[in-house]
């Protein structure tokens, strides 16, 4: 190097490396203010250090190359002194933001969890808002609690269009907390956008893809998880064997059971629906499930009509709704 190459390496790293100091530093107090729910006011911190730095350099008359590390260095100065203002100032909101994410259009266990919880939640500490794919059955139960209620596209777990929106909610609400069932989207759009705790619930225990064989992909599905959503809760331990056939990393796996409402038992209903459906004293199974393939109601049958034809007068009642139901 020449002299003047020199001279001018030595500039550059004399600039550079206290403004990535200044970022860092900047970038822990943004991540300190966002648990403290000062969301806006981070943004219109970096937004104003941006917007001052500009102006500070459209003074110049000619703008050369030199320029660009000492715009770099002012706007990451900039950028820490109004982060540090923003962690002693006074949070956006007083409660924890919530957002609840279910990529289910009917009513199956995962939305009789969110009616469960939304029903017991603390809404004097919490501020929730749930996310539901368009013509959801579950839209109009959260709302008849109370509760804002945002379209989330498809009943899939990760369309593209479902990303776009996801990120688009996520930048509008800020929430504290994301925890989604299933939804791929969501879960990208919260790891995006920062969200500062990101979970994942497994509601059901699904045959794992036979491509999970391999151990390569479990290793990337892990290191994926790991990346998306830091915390799992599984809701039985066959949940939590399921994702961690997957290759989920067991220790970062909660099991939380599902609460549910007590249920009263009433003999007369009862009597009168053995009546009704010309029922004894036998024997009876239920099962109250989405009737789809999935849910395998159809082994039920089958072991019913074994029992029958083995002597024993079982009866069977299958309580649900569903594609199956014919």
């Amino acid at each position: 190097l020449s002299e003047g190459e020199l001279h001018t390496l030595v500039l550059l790293l004399s600039l550079y490396a206290p403004s990535i100091v200044a970022l860092t530093l900047s970038s822990l107090l943004s991540d300190f203010a966002y648990l403290r729910n000062q969301t806006a006011h981070i943004a219109l911190g970096n937004i104003a250090a941006i917007l001052l730095t500009a102006f500070f350099f459209s003074l110049a008359e000619a703008p050369t190359l030199p320029f660009v590390p000492l715009y770099f260095t002012v706007s990451a100065y900039l950028r820490l002194v109004f982060t540090a203002f923003t962690v002693f100032s006074k949070p956006d909101r007083e409660h924890p933001r919530l957002l609840l994410v279910l990529s289910d259009r009917n009513i199956g266990g995962a939305g009789r969890w969110l009616l469960t919880y939304l029903r017991s939640a603390d809404r004097e500490r919490f501020d929730i808002h749930v996310a539901l794919p368009e013509n959801a059955a579950l839209t109009k139960e959260v709302k008849a609690l109370g509760y804002p209620c945002h379209t989330l596209g498809y009943e899939r777990s990760f369309p593209f269009r479902n990303t776009l929106i996801a990120l688009g909610l996520m930048l509008k609400l800020r929430p504290d907390l994301v925890n989604t069932s299933a939804s791929l989207s969501a879960r990208i759009a919260a790891f995006i956008t920062r969200v500062p705790v990101r979970l994942y619930t497994r509601h059901c225990v699904y045959r794992p893809s036979p491509l999970f064989a391999s151990k390569t992909l479990r290793f990337l599905n892990r290191q994926l998880s790991r990346l998306l959503t830091p915390n799992a809760i599984a809701v039985a331990h066959n949940a939590k064997d399921n994702l961690v056939s997957m290759g989920i990393d067991p220790k970062r796996i909660q099991v939380i059971a599902n609460g549910v409402f007590p249920i009263e038992r009433k003999e007369e209903k009862a009597t009168i629906l053995k009546r009704r459906l010309s029922i004894d004293n036998e024997p009876i199974a239920v099962i109250c499930a989405r009737l789809e393939k999935d849910k395998s109601v159809d082994t039920l049958i089958e072991a019913i009509a074994y029992l029958k034809n083995e002597g024993e007068p079982y009866h069977a009642l299958i309580v649900g709704e569903g594609s199956e139901k014919a």
